[in-house]
């Protein structure tokens, strides 16, 4: 199924001496190009409902001081994840639908931003 991704970070606010934070949202959509389609137009709307029903998902990521990327099989063509960690709690990873190739741009983007927009580092994982 065609879906868009969206991959949305946000600084919190320093309260006193504490890291900085941040939060992000994850959200997927059905690719709006789809509903040009003369397939699309050719679907029942309770099927077209149900499609865009099962592609729609968001996730919110509760505060996290330090962001990662987690390979998840090592190897020529894989996918990984964000991976978030915080200064007392657990670490957890982003939802798997949230994948993503390691050589596509979101990879490149994801540690640009940290750096240069958010001034926080950026690890790979493997």
């Amino acid at each position: 199924m065609p879906v868009v991704k969206r991959y949305e970070f946000k600084l919190q606010r320093r309260l006193g001496g504490r890291e900085p934070e941040m939060t992000a949202r994850f959200s997927r959509c059905l690719d709006p190009a789809l509903k040009q389609t003369t397939l699309w137009h050719s679907c029942p709307p309770k099927l077209q409902e149900g499609i865009e029903l099962a592609a729609a998902q968001v996730v919110e990521i509760e505060p996290f001081s330090l962001l990662k990327f987690d390979e998840l099989k090592p190897g020529n063509g894989s996918k990984g994840l964000f991976c978030f960690l915080r200064e007392h709690g657990p670490q957890s990873l982003a939802p798997q639908w949230s994948n993503f190739l390691i050589n596509s741009e979101v990879l490149e983007q994801g540690r640009e931003k940290m750096q240069n927009v958010f001034c926080q580092p950026f690890s790979h994982v493997i």
